[in-house]
């Protein structure tokens, strides 16, 4: 037997509380061919009728979808349920709508826009009952957008023109190679970005650094053809290589390279660079220089760390010459010292005979040739200085260590009244015992004034109260008539140990180094022959043979054995000795006087001592011209 498909049938009982249970047919649609069913268990008739009439009435309905992907954009204002075909139980099979878009607003996800709909909505359409209709809206990327390329230094100063980039789609990714600037270098050479909707955002910058340096090393074939090198000069430094006394493998006495510093294997600020052994140039000593030298400050620059720019300066050492001796006359005659720039030397023709051999000072070593002059380390060359000035504390130095042991140990002093000279001074002892001998004087003021520069009538005058005895002199020089030295410098002169020039003294010029050295010698009876000196002794790069003090500057720097030539006077050098250490011998002599060693304090760079590195040169300031020494 056939089902029935009758509207309200169905496998559904009343209960005894006249409630129904089970499912029930609520409608039959013909159209296609299915039931519409709800389940009715524990509802009322009442409740069971209502439960079928909203069943054939949502079957009916027709639907519109908001969007088919939500994360590029929403539909509202839309309704779902747009019109009812009919009510149930009865239907209709066909209608016209027509649904429109009053009202409904489109938004779009970032970065995306309305494309179009599945089919127009505004237009009518005919349905069916039962049929669901669906409008869907769809979504495309954004293609409207662009970015912005700048091209700016480091002050934000524009290099290029900026450009502006239409046209481009959401979400993608665009990049952009620099432009060449002459004399900059781009800190990336390309940069990208991905299009956002926020037009500002969209922006590639590309910033710019000062790049002019060039390794002057680099073929020229190798450089760049504009600008530097590529890499920005604030990444980079200047080595510089200088040679003294020679010239480098390419002639110059000077040459550079342009290097990178480095910080964590990338060009920094406060990167460094280790100079490698093919980086540092070799170079050719010049005539009469050794082939081996030294670096200024012993600082090498093979292997050597640098964090800014550098110079390093490499000195040839001069060949030790045998000098040619200075012209001889027979006996009788004597040596002939040309007229050189200080006026302390004889006039050109003036001869010493062996009769007018100096006399030598009473008081002072004669006998033993030992060293007094040290020399000063300057800029990796070992140096005399012959023509700077000494200062008035080095010549008072000088002659306390040149003093016999009898002499020195009679006068021996650690005290004195000057104001400027106190315990502790390096050259507190060599002052107070000079003093005390009668030797150094000072000034109305109370001073001794131990770092002025010392003028010539000053050191004759010194020089003057070695003398043994009054010696009878006047009129010798036309420019000291009525200074308080006259006397002074006529009994030096008269003594052998200072000469004038064309009949004058200058007594208030300074007084070099060179001077001081050849009256002393004098005063010790040192008569140096250069003809007789050793290959091996020590040598200065300023004092040639070709000067006029040449002999006496060896003389003084080199403390050697010595006899006497057949004239009785000339020394002819026998072999060298150790330098003297006179820093030490000053603790002995302290100690010796029973005087406080603590009081002892050698001088760095005075007259005697070798100065370090660096260590501050002699003044060559004026000062008083001696005029108000007692």
């Amino acid at each position: 037997m056939a089902k029935r498909r009758a509207n309200g049938e169905g496998n559904i009982r009343k209960r005894k509380d006249g409630r129904w249970e089970g499912r029930y047919t609520a409608a039959y649609d013909p159209t296609t061919g299915k039931r519409i069913t709800k389940n009715v268990l524990g509802k009322t008739q009442a409740e069971v009728k209502e439960k079928l009439a909203k069943a054939i009435a949502d079957s009916q309905q027709l639907d519109v979808t908001k969007t088919n992907n939500y994360s590029q954009g929403t539909v509202t204002g839309m309704t779902e349920k747009v019109f009812t075909l009919g009510e149930a139980p009865s239907y209709a099979t066909s209608d016209i709508i027509t649904p429109g878009t009053d009202g409904v607003t489109l938004t779009p996800a970032t970065g995306y826009a309305f494309d179009k709909w599945s089919e127009d909505p505004t237009v009518a359409k005919t349905v069916n009952g039962g049929d669901t209709v669906t409008y869907t809206a769809s979504w495309k990327l954004r293609t409207d957008l662009s970015y912005v390329v700048k091209y700016l230094d480091e002050d934000g100063n524009t290099l290029v023109e900026e450009k502006t980039v239409e046209n481009k789609t959401f979400g993608e990714t665009y990049t952009e190679t620099a432009e060449t600037v002459d004399g900059y270098a781009v800190d990336e050479q390309t940069k990208s970005v991905t299009i956002s909707t926020n037009v500002a955002g969209n922006v590639i910058t590309f910033v710019y650094s000062a790049d002019t340096m060039i390794d002057p090393t680099v073929p020229e074939g190798d450089r760049p053809t504009t600008g530097g090198d590529g890499i920005p000069d604030k990444y980079q430094t200047t080595v510089i290589f200088e040679v003294v006394n020679g010239t480098w493998t390419d002639g110059e006495t000077k040459q550079s390279i342009v290097v990178t510093l480095m910080k964590d294997g990338v060009p920094a600020v406060d990167g460094t660079y280790q100079i490698p052994a093919d980086r540092v140039p070799d170079g050719t000593p010049n005539a009469g220089y050794l082939n081996t030298g030294a670096w200024r400050n012993d600082r090498n620059p093979v292997n050597a760390t640098i964090s800014g720019g550098t110079t390093f300066t490499f000195t040839y050492a001069p060949i030790p010459v045998i000098p040619t001796p200075p012209t001889v006359t027979p006996p009788g005659g004597g040596t002939t010292i040309p007229d050189g720039p200080t006026p302390l030397v004889p006039d050109p023709g003036t001869t010493i005979t062996d009769q007018d051999v100096p006399l030598a000072a009473p008081g002072l070593n004669n006998t033993d040739h030992f060293d007094y002059i040290k020399g000063y380390v300057i800029d990796g060359q070992i140096l005399v200085r012959p023509e700077a000035n000494i200062t008035r504390a080095e010549v008072a130095t000088i002659f306390f260590r040149l003093m016999t042991k009898e002499f020195r140990e009679a006068n021996w002093a650690t005290e004195n009244d000057f104001t400027d000279v106190k315990k502790g001074d390096w050259y507190n002892n060599a002052i107070s015992t000079c003093t005390r001998a009668g030797i150094l004087k000072g000034y109305e003021d109370g001073t001794f004034k131990p770092n002025q520069t010392i003028s010539r009538e000053e050191f004759a005058a010194i020089a003057a109260r070695f003398a043994s005895e009054e010696v009878p002199a006047g009129g010798m020089f036309k420019d000291i008539a009525g200074r308080w030295s006259e006397k002074d410098i006529e009994r030096a002169a008269a003594m052998g140990w200072i000469k004038g020039s064309n009949g004058l003294f200058r007594p208030v010029d300074k007084i070099t180094r060179a001077e001081v050295i050849v009256i002393v010698n004098r005063m010790l009876d040192r008569v140096p022959d250069a003809d007789h000196m050793l290959p091996d002794m020590k040598t200065f790069a300023d004092n040639t043979p070709d000067m006029w003090w040449y002999a006496d500057v060896q003389e003084a720097a080199n403390s050697h054995e010595y006899d006497r030539a057949e004239d009785g006077v000339t020394g002819i050098w026998t072999s060298l000795l150790p330098e003297q250490d006179w820093a030490a011998l000053e603790e002995e002599w302290a100690t010796a006087a029973d005087a406080n060693v603590a009081d002892v304090a050698p001088k760095l760079g005075a007259e005697g001592e070798k100065p370090e590195e660096g260590a501050k040169e002699p003044e060559t300031a004026g000062g008083s011209d001696g005029n108000g020494e007692e």
